[in-house]
Order: structure tokens, then C-alpha cells, then sequence
């Protein structure tokens, strides 16, 4: 069974026995699943090695093998298998297989997992959970996690603009305003002069005001989210409440391909006037593009 190896330390680990067996028979059951490296164990293994008068001796070593993995049902992240031994106070070492929901809840809030020791349970609790969600919670998921990343991008964006309006704001507003009205040899107030750069100001202040207008497309769900999972591009429709896997950006409208090729270049919450902005959505630590709806607008 082959288990994706994003993150770099999995990259040379081994599948542990147990766990890619267990991964072949969920796997021939639900063949629209596939697995990703989450967490490993350790153990200590027999082998040979040569000392340094070159004579072969028995030895043994630590080795790291994974045994936990996310699981995707197509680009929806569903849950994670994890297979481990446990040792009870008889010393007996026996199998368990650990199967959590991501989609089912308990009364408190906290992701439903559960524990056995028969293959035959767990494989039952995979076939049960690991379905993909309806189309209007998927969107609805997307939507949950990207605003909450808007308003914190929002919250942190006001914050600097405010930093340089708390002692000296009505001269620093007043300095900006004679500028733009065309004045010339117009004073610079000292809070500037002496802490910060005249385009830093003006980009923190643009920054903050575009977030908030950014942050109200996204709650008025006016535009299109679409998030790199797992290989392919995600796309939740907020306005027509529809969510759609595709192979890349082409297969998006047209107005919509310019504003995603166009934050693909840029920073990670820098939003962009009239495109939108990109988010890393911590939830499920991928990268999510929020595209505005409407033509791009260009000044000269």
C-alpha cells in the first residue's frame, strides 16, 4: 500500500506491517480513499553490523515506522487510522486499531474516536465514517474555516495600521490629506520621521482597508473558494452553494483563472484589490485562494 509521504520526516520511513495491512483491506472496500503520513512509532530491531576490526556482530537499533495516517475520501480529509500495540498490566502486547471521525462529533464538541482490538470493527467503523460529506456542507465547511482565517487577517491587519495612529493620528491623517491634495513642502510628522517610513504607513493603512473589504465579499459569500488538497483544486461555489473537485486552474471561468494565477504569487494574507486574497487554513493546513467575484479592475 503506498502512503503519501508529504511532510519531509516520512519521506524514508517504512509502513508499519500491521498498518498497511489493515490499509489494503479498507483500501479494496473503498477504493476512492487514499492515505497520508500522520505520526509514526518506534522499535528496537535486530541487525547485523561490523565493528571496527571489520568482524560481524549482532546488534540492534531503534527504527521509526509510521503507523498513524490521515484519511481523504477523494480531496475531503475524513478522519485517520492509526494501528499501534499496547501493553496492559499483564504485560500481554495486543493490537489496537484507532479510527477517528472528522466528520462525526460528540455532545462536547471533541472528535468521535474509538478504540478495538478486532480488525473486523474497525474495518466496519471505515466503511461507516469515511464517506464523503453532502455537497452543501462541504461548502459550508470551506466557508467556517476561511472567514474565521478573514477576520483574523482583518484583526492583525488594523492592528499595525493602528500602531502609528495612537499619539500622533490627527497630524499624521492631516500630513496625508495635504499630500494628496497636491501641497508641496508639507512637514513630516515626527511619528514618521523617526519610526517609520512614509510607504510603510500608507501600505499598512491600504493593507488594513482592503482586509475589511476583502473580509465583507467573503461573509456577503460573493466569490469562489478554492483550496489545494491533496493534488487536485477544490472549488466551493459560496453563491451557488455547489462544491466540485477539478485538475487545475483552467477549469475555472475564465476572470476567475487571472485573479487565482495572480495570488499565486503573492504573500499568504496580502489581500489584492478586487482578486482577493490567499489563506493557510490551519484546520487543515492547506492553502485556500478566496477569489472575489467581478472583473479586475486596473488603475493607471
Amino acid at each position: 500500500m503506498i502512503v503519501e509521504r508529504t511532510k519531509e520526516g516520512f519521506v524514508d520511513m517504512e509502513v508499519s506491517r500491521k498498518l498497511d495491512a489493515f490499509l489494503q483491506t479498507v483500501f479494496m472496500k473503498m477504493p476512492s480513499l487514499s492515505f497520508v503520513a500522520h505520526d509514526y512509532t518506534q522499535h528496537l530491531v535486530k541487525c547485523s553490523k561490523y565493528d571496527d576490526k571489520a568482524n560481524l556482530i549482532e546488534d540492534s537499533e531503534w527504527v521509526k515506522f509510521i503507523n498513524c495516517v490521515k484519511v481523504y475520501n477523494g480531496i475531503e480529509e475524513v478522519g485517520y487510522i492509526r494501528v499501534s500495540d499496547e501493553v496492559y498490566r499483564s504485560n500481554t502486547k495486543e493490537t489496537v486499531y484507532q479510527i477517528r471521525s472528522d466528520k462525526h462529533r460528540l455532545n462536547n464538541g471533541r472528535n468521535d474516536t474509538k478504540k478495538t482490538k478486532d480488525a473486523k470493527e474497525a474495518l466496519k467503523r471505515c466503511l461507516k465514517v469515511f464517506v464523503t460529506s453532502p455537497e452543501a456542507n462541504m461548502v459550508n465547511k470551506c466557508y467556517e474555516n476561511i472567514s474565521g482565517e478573514t477576520s483574523n487577517m482583518m484583526y492583525w491587519s488594523a492592528r499595525a495600521a493602528n500602531r502609528v495612529l495612537d499619539d500622533s493620528g490627527l497630524e499624521i491623517v492631516e500630513y496625508f490629506r495635504r499630500i494628496k491634495n497636491g501641497e508641496q513642502d508639507v512637514a513630516i510628522p515626527k511619528a514618521i520621521s523617526n519610526e517609520l517610513d512614509k510607504e510603510s504607513v500608507l501600505k499598512d493603512l491600504d493593507t488594513a482597508k482592503l482586509a475589511v473589504s476583502i473580509n465583507e465579499s467573503l461573509c456577503k459569500k460573493d466569490g469562489l473558494l478554492v483550496g489545494e488538497v491533496n493534488g487536485k483544486l477544490a472549488v466551493a461555489d459560496l453563491a451557488n452553494n455547489t462544491y466540485r473537485t477539478i485538475e487545475s486552474s483552467y477549469d475555472l471561468p475564465e476572470v476567475y483563472q487571472a485573479k487565482f494565477s495572480i495570488l499565486k504569487i503573492v504573500d499568504e494574507r496580502q489581500p489584492v484589490a478586487h482578486v482577493g486574497v490567499k489563506i493557510h487554513n490551519r484546520s487543515d493546513d492547506n492553502v485556500w485562494y478566496f477569489l472575489m467575484s467581478g472583473d479586475i479592475l486596473t488603475t493607471c
